[in-house]
């Protein structure tokens, strides 16, 4: 039995490719591409997004935003959504400010939702002594198509300038995108706060009802330094008299001039 066996060669058609098959794939390829930057904008994780009725009062969003800064008037509003936004680092308390944010254009990002059968105003605070503030809203499945800047006829509200109205639909979820500058002062801190329409002016009363509570102390202290003392006056007086009665009645002399 003959164990030789002739070799087999693969025909040259089994290993020719389609001349269409590498464009096709390139173009699949692009397209997949594509689809992921331009839903990449869309991905925002559910514990970053504020549920606008469980708003009691008000609400710290810290937590809940990204912040980012740039040099002013350098970035258009139709580009603030491509800036690199970070995870706030914490929050910057009044003296720990950076003065780096004082000379730019600050922009925080944050997504809000209204699972309420009715609408919801809330109040935007992006922290204390801010102006040129603006707010954008914008759809998460695609933002850079329905980016748009709310008009300050509809968020200004004349309570308190630094306060910014949001509107939202029952059932509604935005992205809001939010540009301001810090005034230059030294008591300034970034605090992004949400605040029920009906309770701004409380919550105003309550800023202010902090500030006198350290004018109380103050005069309380003052009030304890003067009752002190005037409290030893008459001893400190005693004693200066005591003391003057010993003194020489000769008149004072100046001292003699060496020229």
């Amino acid at each position: 039995m003959s164990t030789n066996s002739q070799p087999r060669f693969v025909s040259a058609n089994a290993t020719r490719c389609n001349p269409f098959h590498k464009a096709f794939k390139h173009t699949f390829f692009y397209i997949l591409l594509f689809c992921f930057a331009n839903n990449s904008y869309s991905q925002w994780p559910d514990s970053m997004v504020v549920e606008a009725s469980d708003i009691r009062f008000h609400k710290v969003i810290g937590k809940q935003t990204l912040f980012t800064s740039a040099p002013r008037n350098q970035v258009m509003d139709a580009d603030i959504y491509k800036l690199p936004f970070k995870l706030t680092p914490g929050h910057y308390l009044p003296h720990q400010l950076p003065g780096r944010l004082v000379e730019q254009d600050c922009f925080l990002q944050f997504a809000i939702k209204n699972s309420a059968d009715t609408a919801i105003t809330i109040c935007f605070i992006p922290g204390s002594y801010c102006r040129s503030i603006s707010l954008f809203k914008a759809q998460m499945n695609n933002i850079p198509a329905t980016l748009t800047r709310l008009p300050d006829s509809l968020i200004n509200d004349n309570r308190n300038a630094g306060v910014k109205r949001i509107y939202l639909q029952p059932h509604e979820q935005a992205l809001f995108f939010s540009r301001f500058n810090f005034v230059r002062t030294n008591v300034n801190a970034l605090i992004p706060r949400l605040i029920m329409d009906d309770y701004v002016k409380q919550w105003g009363m309550l800023q202010r009802e902090r500030d006198g509570m350290l004018d109380v102390f103050t005069y309380t202290v003052s009030g304890v330094l003067l009752f002190m003392i005037f409290f030893h006056w008459p001893f400190i007086y005693k004693a200066g008299t005591r003391n003057l009665s010993f003194m020489p009645s000769t008149p004072f002399l100046p001292a003699p001039y060496y020229s």
